[in-house]
């Protein structure tokens, strides 16, 4: 099955509470929405937007998805991942049992009206919700 995520997390340095989120689209149109604080603090925004990246892999495949094209508006994301860092090489796509991940770019904070800018704007929103949530439990 093939799944197309977009995630997003929202950090706050001072007191490090963070947020995440994934929308996820799986084969068929059948749509998958989730967001959350994170059980720990991260300790950087990079660490958070990688743990965002981390679960919506996780929720896809444990969904059954083994073609998964991964979006982010991170570029420290796209950098660990081209980088090797997560085994990605120069071309994009992770290879591991039973699974296929690509990696894409996606330009964050904008107005455009295409979908991949709406669902990250959405993963925005949810992810400044639950952070702020967190911030306010630790002050």
């Amino acid at each position: 099955m093939r799944a197309t995520l977009i995630t997003d997390a929202s950090f706050c340095p001072k007191t490090r509470a963070g947020g995440w989120a994934v929308w996820i689209t799986f084969d068929g149109g059948v749509r998958c929405k989730k967001a959350g604080r994170f059980t720990d603090k991260p300790q950087h925004s990079v660490m958070a937007e990688c743990r965002a990246a981390m679960n919506g892999l996780a929720i896809a495949y444990a969904r059954g998805a083994r073609d998964i094209l991964l979006q982010s508006d991170c570029m420290a994301v796209s950098t660990m991942l081209t980088q090797g860092k997560w085994g990605f090489k120069k071309a994009k796509t992770l290879h591991f049992p039973n699974a296929v991940i690509t990696y894409r770019h996606v330009k964050g904070h904008t107005k455009n009206g295409n979908a991949r800018s709406y669902v990250n704007r959405w993963c925005d929103a949810e992810a400044g919700q639950h952070m702020r949530a967190m911030r306010e439990e630790v002050k």
